[in-house]
C-alpha cells in the first residue's frame, strides 16, 4: 500500500466537507425542530421534524449515536400576542477520519480525540 501526496492531500479536504455537510445539515435539523416546538407539536413529532430535516447525518459523521435535541425554550399555550421564540439545541457527535486530536483542543465537549461535538442552535417565534 502506498500513499501518494495527491492522497495525503485529499483526505484532509474531505473529511472537513464531511463536517461542514454535517454541520449545516444540523443547523437544518435544529431550525425543523424549533418550527416544530413554535407549533406546539408533541416531542416525537419534533424528534421527527429534525431527523426529516437530517436524513444523511449519521452516515457521513460516520457515527451511530443518535442526534440529539433538546428544547431550550416553549411555546405558552394558544394566546393572541407574540410569545418569546421556541429555541432548541441539536448535538451530534462527529468521527473524524483523519487523526485530529489536536483540533478537539476547540470541542470542549469531546473526551475522544477522533471524535467532536457538533452543536446547532435554532429559534422561531411562537404562533
Amino acid at each position: 500500500f502506498h500513499v501518494t501526496g495527491v492522497q495525503t492531500c485529499a483526505l484532509p479536504i474531505f473529511d472537513f466537507g464531511r463536517l461542514f455537510y454535517c454541520q449545516i445539515t444540523l443547523n437544518s435539523a435544529a431550525r425543523e425542530a424549533a418550527r416544530a416546538v413554535a407549533l406546539r407539536m408533541t416531542t416525537a413529532q419534533i424528534n421527527i421534524a429534525a431527523s426529516d430535516a437530517a436524513p444523511n447525518i449519521s452516515g457521513m459523521s460516520m457515527n451511530t449515536t443518535a442526534m440529539v435535541i433538546t428544547v431550550v425554550t416553549t411555546c405558552a399555550a394558544a394566546s393572541t400576542s407574540l410569545d418569546a421564540p421556541a429555541k432548541v439545541t441539536a448535538t451530534k457527535p462527529f468521527d473524524w477520519l483523519i487523526p485530529v486530536g489536536v483540533l478537539n483542543l476547540f470541542s470542549p465537549n469531546s473526551t475522544d480525540p477522533g471524535t467532536s461535538s457538533l452543536v446547532a442552535r435554532g429559534a422561531m417565534l411562537c404562533t
